[in-house]
């Protein structure tokens, strides 16, 4: 089975937390945020990485590095801000993910790996989104790269 790793060296603020409530997105900050994340497993969050052609950046395939599996040399750090306002995120070193069959496909010489932020249990339904601060679903252009990465 193949597997895509990425060297990384990234420190970043994510904005808010998005989940869904009754079938209906919900943003929250501040108390509610911190009220909300008072009863998660930390090692259920991950950096979520999506591959796309750069000429249809509508065409994700979406990567989940949990935190629990980093490496030994790697550090992954996620805070909760004080503020409820998002996470602090310090990631460095070496991560990998194993592909489904026929996910390599994905990659070919026009596609881009960038970063989106922080998961937990998969995303909103289950658990929370949490994205870049600045980040722009509509500008896949001003996602953060991922330079280094290599299929095996």
């Amino acid at each position: 089975m193949a597997k895509l790793s990425i060297e990384i060296d990234e420190n970043f603020q994510t904005d808010g937390f998005c989940i869904t409530k009754n079938f209906e997105d919900v943003f929250l900050k501040g108390s509610d945020a911190i009220k909300y994340l008072n009863n998660i497993d930390n090692t259920q969050m991950c950096l979520v990485v999506v591959a796309y052609d750069k000429d249809n950046p509508y065409s994700l395939v979406k990567f989940d590095f949990k935190i629990s599996e980093k490496k030994s040399k790697g550090k992954f750090e996620i805070e909760v801000n004080p503020d409820g306002s998002g996470l602090s995120v310090i990631i460095q070193g070496s991560f990998s993910v194993k592909l489904r069959s026929g996910a390599e496909s994905v990659f070919a010489d026009k596609n881009k790996l960038k970063i989106l932020g922080i998961e937990y249990l998969g995303g909103s339904y289950r658990g929370f989104s949490s994205y870049i601060s600045g980040y722009d679903k509509e500008n896949a252009e001003n996602w953060r790269d991922v330079n280094q990465f290599k299929i095996a």
